[in-house]
Formats: C-alpha cells, sequence, structure tokens
C-alpha cells in the first residue's frame, strides 16, 4: 500500500534591505523560483501582498514520506536565511 504525504508550510518573513515593494518583490521571485528549481516545492507569496518589509509565502511538498518532506523543507529554509537578507519571523506547519 503506497501513502501519499503532504507537507505544508506558512512562513512570515522580514527583508532586512527592502525600501519599496520592488526591493521585495525581486528578493522573493528568486526565493520562489529556487526554492520551485532546487527542492521541488510549491511555493506562492500569500499574504502581506503590499507590505515592503514583511511577506508571507505557502509552501508544499508531496512525497511518499513525511521525513522525507521536513528535510526538503527543512534544507530550503535553512537556504532562505543564507541566500538572502531575510529573517524567518513566523512558521507555522499545516
Amino acid at each position: 500500500m503506497s501513502y501519499v504525504i503532504v507537507t505544508a508550510y506558512e512562513v512570515e518573513l522580514y527583508f532586512f534591505e527592502s525600501h519599496h515593494l520592488k526591493d521585495k518583490r525581486r528578493v522573493l521571485k528568486s526565493l520562489i523560483q529556487r526554492g520551485r528549481q532546487r527542492f521541488g516545492l510549491s511555493i506562492s507569496e500569500v499574504d502581506h501582498l503590499d507590505h515592503w518589509q514583511t511577506g508571507t509565502i505557502g509552501l508544499a511538498i508531496v512525497s511518499n514520506s513525511d521525513s522525507h518532506n521536513e528535510r526538503i523543507i527543512d534544507r530550503f529554509l535553512k537556504a532562505i536565511e543564507e541566500w538572502y537578507p531575510v529573517e524567518i519571523t513566523k512558521l507555522s506547519r499545516y
């Protein structure tokens, strides 16, 4: 018997070097693209669309293993703060 495991998170971000919506959107666009290409995540901006220093992304991954999903998401979340001038301020699993 096979299983389908869906793991989803909501991630609130603070953008340190953002002074305009364009700054935030440039970083978010890159972050979303990397999340999709390198980690196979389904990812989108879901809240704080008009705030220039905060943003919220939703992300999800599907596989047959919860531990695999958690490893991938954990690697992505660590990479976010290494690659970009952002801080994860809130993390909610669904």
